[in-house]
């Protein structure tokens, strides 16, 4: 059951939709750096039992979409997409759900909206610091013009947020996905999957587990 190509001129929004009849809600997903939302059509495959209507967002400058792939263009490119779902009626019960860098971006969405819950796939605290991790000689706090501040966002979030990060995380290490979760005022449910990495995680049952038992509970809320 896939989805397929809105390009919503009117808002300038682009993203992958399935929709299906007498819909609960609907998730949004938004990728990481790497690939684009095409290539992120499994999550529509591992809710194809749920009734959500499944949403994965592009960015400026990925997967062939016209644009500057920065910071202040991808925001803007959220806001967008949120602003195109809202027209058709589709955010009254909206789940967010960031992988990597679409972490930042879904609390960024979820600190300006009122949401149903907020999924998080090895999320950081800022792009600068795991930057100044893997390059502690450099200035690169100050270098990098991007730094997508996820933990300043993250104070403005009201929903259930549910964080899920590979014990074995190399790019993202497991110690920024336990730390963004303090920055959360009403906390957050953190699941540390074991024997998991940064591109693995995905493939583990435990973690699709914890996602639909999320959905599961926040949906009667």
């Amino acid at each position: 059951m896939g989805g397929e190509l809105v390009e919503d001129k009117k808002f300038n929004a682009h993203y992958y939709l399935r929709q299906v009849p007498d819909a609960k809600g609907t998730i949004v997903h938004f990728h990481g750096n790497a690939g684009n939302a095409c290539g992120r059509y499994f999550v529509i495959d591992r809710f194809k039992d749920k009734p959500f209507n499944i949403v994965l967002a592009e960015y400026p400058g990925y997967g062939g979409i016209g644009g500057v792939p920065g910071e202040k263009e991808i925001l803007q490119g959220a806001d967008n997409l949120f602003a195109s779902l809202k027209m058709k009626g589709m955010t009254h019960s909206v789940y967010l759900f960031g992988e990597s860098l679409g972490t930042a971006v879904s609390t960024y969405v979820a600190s300006k909206n009122s949401i149903k819950g907020l999924i998080l796939q090895s999320p950081f605290t800022t792009l600068s610091e795991v930057g100044q991790y893997h390059y502690p000689i450099l200035p690169v706090h100050w270098l990098m013009i991007n730094k997508f501040p996820l933990k300043f966002w993250a104070k403005k979030v009201q929903s259930p947020v549910l964080i899920l990060h590979g014990e074995k995380d190399r790019i993202i290490p497991l110690r920024f996905g336990q730390e963004a979760s303090t920055y959360f005022p009403k906390g957050s449910g953190f699941i540390k999957i074991a024997g998991r990495g940064h591109n693995d995680l995905v493939f583990s049952r435990a973690f699709w587990e914890a996602v639909h038992n999320f959905l599961d509970e926040t949906i009667k809320i």
